[in-house]
């Protein structure tokens, strides 16, 4: 490991109670709760206003920083249709 950084983020997800599993490969993942779309409405419209701040917006809301970057591109491309589930 390059760097204490990611082993550090992992110690603060764990102490926040967030569920660690295996990948199939035996890698481990975090998993991520579950939001409605009036939760990702929320946190794309926070995210704009705090000019696209991904990371503070994601540890926020308890999310992962893809999870957010991906509402918000969605978003601003097809407005809150972009946000429902498939």
């Amino acid at each position: 490991m390059r760097s204490v950084h990611p082993l550090k983020a992992w110690v603060k997800e764990y102490n926040l109670h967030k569920e660690i599993k295996e990948t199939p490969k035996g890698g481990l993942f975090m998993e991520t709760r579950k939001t409605t779309l009036d939760e990702r409405v929320e946190i794309v419209k926070d995210c704009i206003e705090h000019d696209f701040n991904y990371n503070l917006i994601a540890k926020k809301y308890f999310v992962s920083y893809s999870q957010v970057r991906r509402w918000t591109l969605k978003y601003k491309e097809n407005g809150i249709v972009g946000l429902e589930d498939r």
